[in-house]
């Protein structure tokens, strides 16, 4: 009877995974070693502009970081259509 107790009790404490100890494991701690959020800015803080072409509001995008200033479209379909509609226009 003694032995087949043990058995259960080795299933229960069974490692899944046996490669990754618990040790190296955090359950509920952040990504990034630590760092903290001391230098990034919240999503709401983040500037905005109005799109020339539909009118709704869109935020800064990484990618506009060094040319913000330009950009008056929130996407390449509103680009495509104002260009278009400046091509038109243009035209005599």
């Amino acid at each position: 009877v003694s032995h087949s107790l043990r058995k259960k009790e080795q299933l229960e404490f069974q490692v899944v995974n046996p490669k990754r100890s618990l040790g190296s494991m955090t359950l509920f701690g952040k990504r990034g070693g630590g760092k903290g959020n001391k230098d990034r800015v919240k999503k709401t803080d983040l500037p905005e502009k109005i799109c020339v072409v539909c009118g709704r509001p869109f935020t800064w995008r990484k990618k506009w970081e060094r040319c913000w200033d330009e950009v008056t479209c929130c996407s390449k379909s509103c680009n495509s259509q104002r260009r278009a509609e400046n091509k038109g226009s243009t035209d005599h």
